[in-house]
C-alpha cells in the first residue's frame, strides 16, 4: 500500500512539474521567440565598414537602420533581416561579407529591438521588413534586391519574397515554422501551450517566384537541419539547398564552404 501511495505521489508531482512547465513556456513565450536588446538613442555603431544611421518610418513609429555601401561596382542590394537576439550592434559585423561581393546593405532592428520603437511582434517584424524593403525600392529596381533573412528572420525574409519581386532570396539557418522548432527543443508541449507565434516559411516559400538558396549546418543545435529540410520539398527545380558539414547556427560565415557558395550565388550568376 505504501509503495502504491509513493508511486501516486510522485505521479501527480510529476504531472504538477509538467503543468507548470507548460504554463510558463505559455507565459514566457514572447521571451523566449524575440530575445531583443534595447539600445539608448545616443548609442553609437562602430564597425569595420562605412555606415550610414537612419531611421525609415512605419506607421506612427520609427525603425532604426544602417546601410552600408560597397566600394566596388555594384551588383545590387541585399535587405539584411537579422536574428531574434540582441541589435544592429551585433549583425552589423556581418554586412562585409556582402559588401566586399559588390553589393549595398540595408539592415534594421525590428521594432521593439536597439533603437527602433515599438512592440515586437510577429506582425510588426512583417511591416518592418515590408518598410525597408520598399525604401530600397525607391531607389533601385526591385529585380536589384537580394532579400537575405537570418534565423529568426527567415519568415519576414521569405514573406516579403511571396509578396514582391526581387533578385533572388537568401536563407541562412531557416526552419520551416516556429513550430518545428519548438516541438524539436520542447517536446512536452501540449495543447493549448502551443506557439502563439507561426512564421509559416513553408506556406510562404511556396509562393516565391524568384530564385532561393538556403544555408544550413549539421550541427545547428538552435534551429535543427531537420526544421530547415522541411523547406526543400517546397523548393523550385532551380532553387538550391546547402548543407555546410560541421556549421552551427552562428558560425557559418566561419566555413569556407558558405563563402564559396555565396559567390557563386552573389557574384557569377
Amino acid at each position: 500500500m505504501k509503495i502504491r501511495k509513493g508511486i501516486t505521489r510522485f505521479s501527480l508531482i510529476l504531472f504538477g512539474v509538467f503543468l507548470i512547465t507548460n504554463l510558463l513556456f505559455h507565459a514566457f513565450q514572447k521571451q523566449i521567440v524575440f530575445q531583443p536588446d534595447k539600445l539608448h538613442a545616443s548609442h553609437n555603431f562602430n564597425f569595420d565598414e562605412p555606415f550610414e544611421e537612419f531611421y525609415i518610418p512605419v506607421k506612427n513609429e520609427k525603425v532604426n537602420a544602417l546601410l552600408f555601401e560597397t566600394k566596388k561596382v555594384k551588383n545590387g542590394a541585399i535587405l539584411y533581416l537579422h536574428g531574434n537576439a540582441d541589435n544592429l550592434a551585433r549583425w552589423g559585423k556581418y554586412a562585409a561579407d556582402f559588401t566586399s561581393r559588390g553589393y549595398d546593405v540595408l539592415m534594421i532592428d525590428y521594432r521593439g529591438y536597439g533603437k527602433s520603437d515599438g512592440n515586437t511582434t510577429e506582425k510588426n517584424i512583417y511591416e518592418d521588413a515590408a518598410a525597408a524593403f520598399q525604401w530600397l525600392a525607391n531607389k533601385i529596381s526591385q529585380d536589384q534586391i537580394v532579400i537575405y533573412g537570418r534565423s529568426l528572420g527567415s519568415g519576414p525574409a521569405t514573406y516579403l519574397a511571396a509578396n514582391n519581386r526581387a533578385k533572388m532570396l537568401i536563407l541562412e539557418t531557416p526552419f520551416d515554422n516556429i513550430k518545428c522548432v519548438e516541438k524539436a527543443k520542447f517536446p512536452f508541449l501540449i495543447q493549448p501551450f502551443q506557439p502563439k507565434y507561426n512564421f509559416p516559411n513553408d506556406q510562404y516559400i511556396q509562393q516565391v517566384e524568384c530564385p532561393v538558396f538556403i544555408f544550413h549546418g549539421t550541427k545547428d543545435y538552435i534551429v535543427p537541419l531537420d526544421c530547415a529540410k522541411e523547406l526543400e520539398k517546397h523548393l523550385k527545380p532551380t532553387d538550391q539547398f546547402f548543407i555546410v558539414e560541421g556549421g552551427g547556427h552562428k558560425n557559418l560565415n566561419e566555413f569556407e564552404q558558405y563563402h564559396q557558395k555565396l559567390d557563386d550565388i552573389l557574384i557569377k550568376k
